[in-house]
């Protein structure tokens, strides 16, 4: 660790930088027109009956999608 100046500025910044990032990461950044889906199933659903959820709600909300 560093000593006088240095270590003052070490210390500050390891305090300051996890505050910095409070609430990035939570949620993206979401645009005029843009969808958030986040699918939740039953928690003892099989993982080959998840993906085939997936799959047919992904068709679903590309079907409504601009081109």
């Amino acid at each position: 660790m560093p000593e006088g100046r240095a270590r003052e500025v070490a210390l500050k910044s390891g305090v300051l930088f996890p505050y910095q990032n409070i609430g990035l990461g939570i949620m993206p950044p979401l645009y005029e027109g843009d969808l958030l889906y986040m699918p939740t199933t039953f928690p003892g659903i099989s993982p080959t009956k998840a993906r085939q959820i997936l799959q047919i709600t992904d068709r679903i909300i590309k079907s409504f999608s601009r081109r």
